[in-house]
């Protein structure tokens, strides 16, 4: 089963510069034990551990819920905060890529 590609969204991201993506080895402190996953507003940065990444290639879809949560804080603070240059560069290309993704979600979610 393929749910929606968080993470491939979040690579875009990055690779357009409008966030920046770490991958933490579980045991790092940058994050709390029990924090899988967070968005940093005043570094507008990704964190992610490596645990996160490793299940999500196993489809575990509790991961990707969780890669998608953080996704939703980053586009929250770009909401508040407008940025023009990214809404201007970026929004039909995400608005593309969640719609493809709540069909995929809702489409897996049948089965």
């Amino acid at each position: 089963m393929v749910f929606f590609q968080i993470y491939d969204v979040l690579l875009m991201l990055y690779v357009n510069e409008e966030a920046g993506i770490q991958i933490l080895d579980d045991s790092d402190k940058q994050l709390p034990g029990d924090t899988p996953s967070e968005y940093d507003v005043k570094e507008n940065f990704i964190y992610i551990k490596e645990s996160v990444l490793r299940e999500l290639e196993e489809n575990n879809y509790r991961n990707n819920f969780t890669l998608c949560h953080v996704f939703f804080h980053f586009l929250q603070c770009k909401m508040l905060y407008f940025d023009a240059k990214f809404w201007l560069k970026n929004t039909i290309q995400l608005l593309n890529v969640l719609y493809i993704g709540s069909i995929n979600l809702i489409k897996y979610s049948l089965i």
